[in-house]
């Protein structure tokens, strides 16, 4: 009984010994990682400061889009949000019937054909009164746009308002 009891616990000590120089192994190769983590960690924050900088440099994604009202209040979009409301159809705003009907009548049936109209070219569409002007013009300032704005640097993006 003593004999099988000394090799059971000669084997248990070896494998004892395997496991416990696999866990320092394992150590090892867990600071390692962690080491190399880190070292990508402080490479790709250079790397984004340094794309943000190339960003400021070309002022990427910060266009200024300025409104104007008396008081000369200058908003700020990305481009791809001014993009993507310039290209929205004016079925999504709340419009009355009337005003909808009358801009549909038009051709004006996105945001992006809207804004490009002065004052004078909207009250010349047939039908269209002061109550239906004053409501537009309430949804363009919600958004913050404004009558005659200039859209050219946006139009290469915009899709074509007859699709």
């Amino acid at each position: 009984m003593d004999y099988y009891n000394n090799d059971a616990l000669e084997v248990i000590l070896k494998y004892q010994k395997k496991s416990d120089e696999n866990i320092v192994i394992l150590n090892d190769y867990q600071k390692y990682i962690a080491k190399i983590l880190l070292e990508l960690k402080e490479e790709n924050k250079s790397l984004r400061e340094d794309l943000s900088l190339v960003k400021s440099v070309f002022n990427i994604n910060n266009e200024l889009v300025v409104r104007k009202t008396n008081d000369s209040v200058t908003m700020r979009k990305t481009d791809a949000e001014m993009i993507d409301l310039l290209n929205s159809k004016l079925s999504r705003f709340d419009l009355s019937n009337r005003c909808y009907n009358r801009l549909m009548y038009a051709n004006v049936k996105t945001v992006a054909d809207l804004v490009q109209m002065t004052q004078q070219d909207v009250m010349k569409i047939r039908n269209f009164g002061k109550k239906s002007q004053a409501e537009l013009k309430q949804v363009i300032e919600e958004q913050k746009l404004y009558f005659g704005m200039d859209i050219s640097r946006y139009k290469p993006h915009l899709k074509q308002s007859n699709e």
